[in-house]
């Protein structure tokens, strides 16, 4: 046995370099596991972005859908409000001159023709019936 407490000299500087391995394998083993803790926090970033993104596109989605509702919508209600206008000036024109028919008749001292009675009559209802849908179509934007 050697001077240094029964070891040789060989194999001291052997215990001392296996001293320095093994701290250099510890060192290594906790440069493996951040970096594997480093890569799980990671992955679950990236989870987290990529739900954030998915829900954003089915929300950004939703909107157009609705935004192109609306404009449909929309554009219906001013359909109809032209065809209700177009409707109602037609049937007014058609009740004052059939009025002035029936007028000029009465004045006259001649019979007032029955189609024409017939036309003040159709011509009321109309209107009388124009407004009652308008009215509901107002009311109840959503029906069909």
């Amino acid at each position: 046995m050697g001077p240094a407490g029964g070891r040789t000299r060989g194999q001291g500087a052997y215990a001392r370099r296996m001293r320095t391995d093994r701290g250099q394998g510890k060192f290594y083993a906790a440069g493996w596991l951040i970096s594997a803790g480093v890569m799980v926090v990671t992955f679950r970033m990236w989870q987290l972005h990529v739900r954030e993104v998915e829900q954003r596109a089915d929300e950004a989605e939703r909107t157009r859908d609705e935004a192109a509702q609306r404009r449909a919508m929309e554009e219906r209600l001013r359909i109809a409000r032209e065809l209700h206008d177009s409707l109602t000036h037609s049937i007014s024109v058609i009740q004052v001159q059939s009025g002035v028919a029936e007028h000029l008749a009465r004045k006259r001292g001649e019979e007032v023709p029955p189609a024409l009675l017939a036309i003040q009559e159709a011509g009321a209802d109309a209107a009388r019936e124009l407004r009652t849908a308008w009215w509901h179509a107002r009311v109840q934007p959503g029906s069909p």
